[in-house]
């Protein structure tokens, strides 16, 4: 083929042909190799339209990867080359890429600009399968703006038109992420046959970037049904996937989803250390809304281990990130967990008003699981009957104690190794007092028969009193 190729003249349109295999296969190396060959070929010989289909493909490889930043001017200068002696088409197909890349940096609206200009002249020229992908990267702009009723109807639209046309690697692409997107909405059921018909393609047309990340989502959907297990094995496996593709801007949603887990095993502090380093890669590489998400997993890291003041920084500053972004979704978990911050502060105004604000941004999302989260902490912060908003002063106790509760533990386990035993039960008194905000408490220990015995008073006003056991 390449004697062929060579002898027909057409020795750049064979690397443009082997760089896509190479590719779809994650060898992103040698396609880069291809891609850059058969550029400067092109580029030689005029023709500009070849060119441009090189130099989209350069781009494409470094999305792949997970380098928006590197991607852009590859199809901006692909863009140009279309301009100057590409087709119609080609013109398209730019436009396309770049609101792809544009996508990932974060830049909504230009995003949605450049799919807006594609998408008629695809039509125009009859392009059903690039219509098709037009009609996917519109609903994936759509669904991180928030608006997605719209993207539903856009991904809808492209799974018919891959199915219609028996374009199996785009249907891919649509089955992913549709399964995604009822994931969010919480229809968990039609998520995973969702997704597992598009792992089943996936495999069977090679396509090793997808596999995984349909893999990755699939492990979102069990954990929020509660099967951590069966997520853990999905993550871990998709982070050694991930690694040998070196599709780093998903590397770090699979992270910070392993991160998510961890909290809820409790183990926080294993958590942070992780989110804290994908933090730093996701702003390294300008994956915007990852650096927000992970900023947020480091709150509620920080906030379990008692650490609320650096909670309400990185929560703050996730809150910037997914405002620069009109990411809506982000924002109402980001307000989600702003109300348990202010609920281990104690401050059960500002936690209502925060689960409110959640609540509301989930049902403008239709994210139905969501939702049912923040209604149910909003319905506990403010039932007289049961929740903290209505509740008795010994229940509001409970509620802040509940947050602050960890740096309890943490100043009594320092302490315990150095201090006299009368000492160290004053800390704890003062430590729970200081946490649930009472005026009075005490301290009842076991004497050696088993009856308790008051040990020590603490009334914050005053001066502790003690108390020596009975014999």
């Amino acid at each position: 083929a390449a004697r062929r190729a060579r002898r027909d003249g057409d020795e750049a349109g064979l690397h443009l042909t082997l760089g896509r295999v190479r590719m779809y296969r994650g060898e992103y190396a040698a396609a880069l190799e291809h891609a850059t060959a058969g550029m400067v070929l092109a580029r030689s010989a005029g023709d500009h339209g070849l060119a441009s289909r090189l130099g989209r493909l350069r781009g494409v490889v470094e999305l792949f990867r997970g380098d928006a930043r590197a991607a852009t001017p590859n199809i901006e200068a692909a863009l140009d080359d279309a301009g100057r002696g590409g087709s119609e088409r080609d013109v398209a197909d730019a436009l396309g890429d770049l609101g792809h890349a544009c996508f990932r940096l974060g830049d909504y609206p230009r995003a949605i600009e450049c799919f807006e200009r594609a998408l008629p002249i695809d039509e125009r020229l009859g392009l059903v399968e690039q219509s098709a992908k037009i009609l996917n990267n519109l609903g994936i702009a759509c669904f991180f703006q928030g608006q997605w009723a719209r993207a539903r109807e856009s991904w809808e639209r492209f799974r018919d038109l891959c199915e219609r046309v028996g374009e199996a690697t785009e249907l891919v692409n649509a089955l992913n992420n549709l399964g995604q997107l009822y994931k969010d909405q919480g229809d968990f059921a039609l998520a995973l046959s969702t997704l597992d018909r598009g792992a089943r393609l996936a495999e069977r047309v090679g396509h090793a970037h997808l596999s995984a990340t349909i893999l990755g989502n699939r492990g979102e959907v069990l954990a929020r049904q509660g099967d951590h297990e069966g997520a853990r094995a999905c993550y871990e496996r998709c982070a050694r996937l991930f690694a040998d593709l070196g599709a780093r801007e998903d590397a770090l949603e699979n992270t910070r989803r392993l991160c998510e887990l961890e909290l809820a095993a409790g183990r926080a502090e294993l958590a942070l250390d992780r989110a804290l380093d994908a933090a730093r890669d996701a702003k390294q590489q300008g994956a915007k809304l990852e650096e927000a998400a992970l900023h947020r997993v480091a709150a509620a890291c920080l906030r379990m281990c008692g650490d609320l003041d650096s909670a309400a920084w990185f929560l703050q500053r996730g809150r910037e990130l997914a405002g620069e972004l009109g990411a809506k979704y982000e924002s109402a978990r980001i307000d989600l967990e702003a109300a348990e911050l202010s609920i281990a502060k104690s401050e059960i105004q500002d936690a209502e008003a925060h689960a409110t604000r959640a609540a509301q941004g989930f049902a403008a999302l239709g994210a139905r699981w969501d939702l049912a989260r923040a209604r149910e902490r909003r319905r506990w912060l403010t039932d007289p009957a049961g929740g903290a908003g209505g509740a008795s002063p010994d229940e509001r106790g409970r509620a802040a104690l509940g947050g602050a509760g960890f740096e309890v533990v943490l100043d009594i386990a320092r302490a315990a190794g150095r201090i006299e035993l009368d000492r160290l039960l004053e800390i704890v008194l003062e430590k729970i007092l200081e946490a649930t905000r009472f005026d009075r408490g005490f301290i009842l220990l076991l004497d050696e028969r088993g009856r308790p015995t008051e040990r020590k008073r603490r009334v914050r006003a005053g001066e502790a009193d003690s108390f020596q056991p009975e014999e």
